[in-house]
């Protein structure tokens, strides 16, 4: 398995449209992607401005497969627009993990209330 974490913010004033890009990322990983295990956008809390996406691809072939996709081609340009180049990628190695199962299906993707909320 291959895990990625990548820090990006956005440029003041651009969160909103940059949350809906991640989205949309989302969505079409979802409906294209199987190889791609997990693929999480996150928020920071005390920062709206930060981003953070949590990646994990099954292999290197989907990870490849991943970075040759028309909608990450789109997402990179959107980038380049709402973060100024505010971003970092750091390839991730499990030395250990517990998984729990969850009950419930999660809905993808969660959709925040309009606006940011820090804390």
């Amino acid at each position: 398995m291959i895990t990625v974490l990548t820090w990006m913010r956005a440029k003041p004033g651009m969160e909103p449209q940059l949350q809906e890009a991640l989205e949309r990322m989302v969505e079409a990983i979802a409906a294209q992607e199987p190889g791609v295990v997990r693929y999480s956008v996150h928020r920071a809390r005390n920062a709206p401005g930060e981003f953070y996406l949590y990646e994990q691809y099954r292999d290197r072939e989907a990870q490849r497969a991943h970075g040759e996709t028309r909608h990450l081609a789109e997402l990179r340009k959107e980038l380049r627009r709402l973060t100024k180049g505010q971003r970092e990628h750091t390839n991730l190695e499990v030395v250990a993990e517990a998984v729990h199962a969850i009950d419930e299906p999660v809905a993808a993707p969660l959709h925040a209330a309009p606006g940011f909320a820090a804390g």
